[in-house]
């Protein structure tokens, strides 16, 4: 039988990795988010912070800024996310390997014969898998790739995803980011028609190490593996979703919605 989404999987659209993650993490916080819509104070997590400031600051870098101009968005972005002085410090010495990632990547580039470089991609797609527009009101399935190479035939495509946090075992990194894997890869067959093969990896900025997925994704692995999982995990994640569950998890040091959790305050915004 063909998998369907489900009507309340529809009535949640759009998805998104970290919407979906959230709704099988804390159905709680997904609520005020997603349903209640509200907003949210910033993240009380400096990693989370610092990490912010990062992803913008190799952002600049990928997209050709000076010296100057990626130290001015590092400084900027220190700003909006109200580091202080000591989380500056910490993000300011992110630039060495933020520099040196530049020059590996143009290495990188240079042997594979890769023709287009994609730095902060948006994309999204239609229930349908067709292509829409990110703040459409098709939108069903969107998501931003940190790093996208395309080779010149465009039968291979490179996924790079940035992380801020300590550098994980291969095996354990590759488990953990499985899902994100499996939503990029759907994402990328749908939107360069012919591609063959897209390979995954993961940039640890802090140490920087860079784990490749062991094996291409191809055209059979994505219709015959990804695509069921993907309606079952996105139909499961909406069951969830719907339960409205505060659950403690590594999601907390994240969440924007600490202050009406009843397990970490009494709704108040107060402390237990």
């Amino acid at each position: 039988m063909t998998p369907v989404f489900s009507d309340l999987t529809l009535e949640y659209a759009p998805w998104s990795m970290s919407k979906a993650a959230l709704a099988n993490n804390c159905s709680f916080s997904f609520n005020l988010k997603y349903v209640k819509k509200i907003r949210g104070a910033r993240t009380s997590s400096a990693a989370g912070r610092i990490g912010n400031v990062v992803h913008k600051t190799l952002e600049k870098n990928l997209n050709g800024g000076t010296t100057e101009e990626v130290k001015e968005a590092m400084y900027r972005e220190s700003v909006n996310q109200k580091l202080t002085s000591v989380e500056m410090e910490d993000a300011l010495g992110y630039m060495h390997n933020i520099a040196s990632f530049k020059e590996r990547l143009d290495n990188y580039k240079k042997r594979h014969d890769i023709e287009r470089t994609l730095v902060e991609k948006q994309f999204s797609l239609t229930k349908d898998f067709k292509e829409t527009q990110y703040y459409g009101k098709e939108s069903f399935f969107k998501g931003i790739w940190d790093l996208v190479l395309i080779t010149k035939d465009r039968k291979n495509i490179v996924i790079i995803d940035h992380k801020s946090g300590e550098a994980k075992e291969p095996d354990q990194a590759l488990e953990q980011y499985r899902e994100q894997r499996q939503f990029y890869a759907i994402g990328a067959y749908y939107l360069f028609p012919g591609v063959e093969n897209i390979y995954t990896s993961f940039h640890f900025v802090q140490s920087e190490e860079i784990i490749w997925a062991q094996q291409p994704d191809t055209p059979d692995v994505i219709e015959n593996e990804y695509l069921p999982w993907f309606y079952d995990y996105l139909n499961s994640s909406a069951e969830k979703a719907q339960k409205a569950v505060p659950t403690e998890s590594w999601f907390c040091s994240f969440c924007n919605h600490i202050a009406f959790c009843p397990l970490r305050t009494d709704g108040s915004g107060r402390g237990k």
